[in-house]
């Protein structure tokens, strides 16, 4: 068997579907591969951070970040000297752009991240996440060991008024972007076991879904929220597929200003509520980099599988306008 630990920022988890895994897999049917991701956001005071231009956000005080009361964080003099000095620009300013550019309210933003903290909410509280989340130990900030069964940053309380009332983070004047709307700073780690159809049937195991198709792409950086319009896009053709066809969609995007459009685009917007992240997104449950993309792979599949789905479908933007997307159908 491989063990493949993965550390590239984002787009790893796909990989467990996509560049790496899989495609070996297409070439060989020796081994199985057991890919491994995860990421400490909460750890991150320097390096990575830093680069990551504030782009994970925290309800409430955080000690880097932005505030929910629409201040920045101490990395704010790193943020303005490194993106503005090109085309790049931090990941919230970015989903500020795509929020004008295709028209999406403050109102329909804050909407939809109180939908997201409502799924996870039922999710969690009905045992929903028990099939697929293992517990582990650790400490809290006081280094008191703990037991941690659950998500921590869902917002089971939450109420739209309060998110409504948050300041906007970047544009104080005219933005729409503000900690309650974009995802939590938060840890995470996944794993996911893939194999050929044949290596499965002589171990005596049942896959859960094959892949069917993947696709990754790219758009301009300044709207790199929107790839994966295009990658969902590509990876239904190359499977042979319609978007209306897939019965379930599991999208990792941290902002609800870029969720909208996608959705939009997609021309799933008016079935959002019965095909496209039943369980929360990542505005609830977090958005730990290196863990994401296999965690919304593991969600997917299990969501498929309670509803008797046959198909669906996982995506995520990707730093610098990538986009990747992945179908999956179950056997």
């Amino acid at each position: 068997m491989s063990i493949r630990p993965k550390s590239r920022v984002l787009n790893c988890p796909f990989y467990f579907t996509d560049d790496s895994a899989a495609s070996q897999l297409s070439r060989s049917n020796r081994e199985p591969a057991l890919c491994l991701f995860n990421d400490c956001d909460s750890q991150r005071r320097n390096g990575d951070h830093e680069r990551s231009g504030g782009s994970i956000f925290l309800w409430g005080s955080q000690t880097h970040g932005a505030c929910a009361d629409g201040s920045w964080s101490r990395s704010e003099s790193f943020q303005q000297s490194f993106f503005q000095k090109g085309p790049f620009r931090n990941d919230g300013t970015d989903r500020g752009n795509g929020a004008i550019q295709h028209r999406v309210s403050r109102e329909d933003q804050d909407s939809f991240a109180f939908r997201s903290h409502q799924r996870a909410s039922k999710s969690t509280t009905s045992g929903r996440f028990s099939r697929e989340i293992v517990g582990v130990e650790g400490h809290d900030q006081e280094g008191n060991l703990q037991f941690c069964l659950e998500d921590e940053v869902i917002r089971h309380d939450a109420k739209l008024d309060e998110i409504a009332a948050l300041k906007p983070v970047f544009n104080p004047v005219s933005g729409t972007v503000t900690a309650g709307n974009s995802s939590a700073i938060s840890d995470g780690a996944s794993a996911g076991l893939m194999m050929s159809h044949k290596r499965a049937k002589e171990l005596g195991l049942k896959p859960m879904a094959k892949v069917r198709a993947m696709a990754s792409t790219g758009v301009d950086p300044s709207i790199m929220g929107y790839g994966p319009v295009p990658a969902v896009r590509k990876a239904l053709k190359r499977g042979g597929l319609e978007i209306m066809i897939s019965n379930c969609l599991n999208s990792m995007k941290g902002f609800a200003a870029q969720s909208l459009p996608v959705l939009r685009d997609l021309k799933l917007e008016d079935s959002m509520e019965e095909r496209v992240n039943l369980n929360g997104g990542a505005i609830a449950l977090g958005h730990p980099l290196g863990c994401s993309g296999a965690r919304i792979t593991t969600t997917l599949l299990h969501e498929m599988k309670e509803k008797d789905a046959q198909l669906g479908v996982g995506t995520m933007c990707v730093g610098l306008g990538q986009g990747v997307a992945t179908v999956y159908e179950r056997i």
